[in-house]
């Protein structure tokens, strides 16, 4: 009895790990992007992301980590009403995380075209979101309203992000 309790919560704890470095693994990918190629370019971002760095270029002694975080905030209200508890506890693990990423320096990928720069910032920060929202949580912005909208209204992540 003792046995299968140890085996079950070692389960629990290996997933909750594992969620955990998925959500880090791709906060570290979308803070590369940002800081390495949108904001060495000048580029904007989509959501609170690229609220963020609108108010960043006009206001640069704001950091952009710390203008996500703050942006973020009255989202978890809604997210914590309206989303389960698993999910809202590994997206405050996810914005913690990905706002810390956010205020590591990065060195600016050297990629010095506009065109394939955007390219690749897009497909780096879609495959950092990809690997964060299979971890069961978010990274906060926008990934939280849109599964507002999936749970209420069953409208689905990618008609709610094409439609912004």
């Amino acid at each position: 009895m003792l046995r299968r309790s140890w085996r079950f919560a070692a389960g629990i704890i290996g997933q909750v790990l594992w969620n955990l470095g998925l959500i880090a693994l791709g906060s570290v990918l979308c803070a590369v992007a940002l800081k390495g190629i949108l904001i060495p370019h000048g580029f904007f971002g989509a959501g609170f992301t690229g609220v963020a760095l609108v108010v960043h270029y006009l206001v640069p002694s704001l950091p952009v980590a710390v203008l996500y975080f703050i942006l973020n905030i009255p989202l978890y209200g809604l997210g914590w009403i309206q989303l389960g508890r698993r999910f809202f506890l590994y997206s405050i693990a996810g914005m913690l995380i990905f706002s810390g990423a956010l205020a590591v320096n990065y060195v600016p990928l050297p990629v010095y075209d506009k065109i394939p720069s955007a390219v690749l910032a897009g497909i780096i920060i879609g495959a950092g979101s990809g690997v964060i929202l299979r971890s069961l949580g978010s990274a906060g912005g926008l990934d939280i309203l849109s599964i507002v909208l999936l749970k209420q209204f069953s409208i689905r992540l990618g008609h709610h992000h094409f439609g912004l």
